[in-house]
């Protein structure tokens, strides 16, 4: 009868903790005047993305990124509900450790880079931002710009207008794209994800280090 007990016992207990492992979903939140999703599954690295990752703030979005050196890579992604087709996009973001292993980025995207209008910084070389646009996933402009304080926060523009495209650093114009310009609506999205490469990102650094998004704004005038 003891031993019946115990195991009844068990069983609401393990029964308890099924119910408690629930995978995180992800989850949708407002920010900045607009409504925003987080995405979860394979990263564009060798990791993943899960919306546990993605923490809305009182006046902006937190991303952290996690590796390990038994090589597990987990980062965060955030894109709009809505899409949008020409215009003006503005925020601030903040990268308080730049290492080796990573990358964050915000960027409009649509159907396998039918659109995409990217501005990125990475890990292994932190105080280059890269603005690339692509129609297609071989059809590209890009353009590395040096020299900033990787560590401090940046205040980016995007102005996407008709067969041209104007990137903005801190308010001073850095590039001007007229090569490969896309023309078909795009949500906007912020990730901050991992690397092991180095071609790109360079190699993982373990540990957790964060991503801050602030300030985003789009006007439909250019």
């Amino acid at each position: 009868m003891m031993r019946k007990a115990i195991a009844i016992a068990l069983l609401i207990v393990l029964g308890v903790t099924v119910l408690n492992a629930k995978p995180t979903r992800n989850f949708q939140f407002w920010e900045f005047g607009y409504q925003w999703t987080t995405d979860s599954g394979k990263a564009p690295g060798p990791g993943s993305f899960s919306p546990s990752h993605v923490s809305p703030l009182s006046s902006g979005i937190g991303f952290t990124l996690t590796e390990t050196s038994s090589g597990r890579i987990v980062g965060g992604e955030a894109r709009t509900l809505n899409r949008f087709l020409y215009g003006t996009f503005k925020w601030t973001e903040y990268v308080p450790v730049q290492v080796s292993g990573q990358i964050s980025a915000g960027f409009l995207y649509y159907g396998q880079s039918t659109t995409e209008i990217d501005v990125e910084q990475e890990g292994n070389m932190p105080n280059t931002f890269w603005m690339t646009n692509w129609v297609g996933t071989s059809n590209k402009q890009t353009s590395p710009v040096c020299c900033y304080t990787a560590t401090a926060p940046h205040v980016m523009k995007v102005v996407w207008k008709p067969g041209v495209i104007d990137y903005y650093i801190d308010g001073a114009l850095v590039a001007v794209h007229m090569q490969d310009v896309p023309s078909t609506a795009a949500y906007f999205i912020f990730n901050f994800w991992g690397t092991d490469s180095t071609a790109w990102g360079g190699l993982a650094t373990p540990g957790t280090r964060s991503f801050v998004v602030s300030g985003f704004s789009y006007s439909p005038s250019y």
